[in-house]
């Protein structure tokens, strides 16, 4: 057989006990339901702390530049890697007009630039762009 901790007597047990005020770890089955009650209302209120702040709370200022510089080298990759013509001739460009080919190379750029975990840090590209072009404004 081997030796394998019961759960109640491990030392996470010990830690839960401190943090949701249960002096000790439970002994009988009364004592285990009431103990296990409390880490669930522990849990939930620890779950309602983590959810109630947005996942840009939680974010330092560092975090997010470098999931910004990170964001825009997928964003430049993904659109390197666009096959802007396939072939030429084939008889469906050959029908086509010539707008086309561009208004579906503009819908695959939107696409790849909307994606939404971009789209935070394609906004905060746009708010940078748009003051830097008022201060240029300002300074003529």
């Amino acid at each position: 057989m081997s030796s394998t901790k019961n759960p109640i007597e491990s030392t996470d047990i010990s830690l839960l006990t401190e943090q949701i005020n249960y002096p000790v770890a439970p002994n009988t089955i009364e004592e285990e339901d009431i103990f296990l009650k409390n880490v669930e209302k522990y849990v939930f209120e620890k779950n309602k702390e983590l959810h109630s702040k947005s996942k840009l709370e939680n974010l330092t200022l560092r975090e997010i530049t470098e999931n910004l510089y990170k964001v825009l080298y997928d964003i430049i990759d993904d659109i390197a890697n666009i096959k802007f013509n396939e072939d030429n001739f084939s008889d469906k460009n050959i029908n086509r007009k010539w707008w086309e080919k561009y208004m579906e190379l503009l819908e695959k750029i939107i696409k790849i630039v909307l994606i939404p975990e971009r789209a935070f840090y394609v906004g905060v590209v746009i708010v940078l762009i748009a003051f830097s072009l008022y201060f240029i404004d300002l300074t003529n």
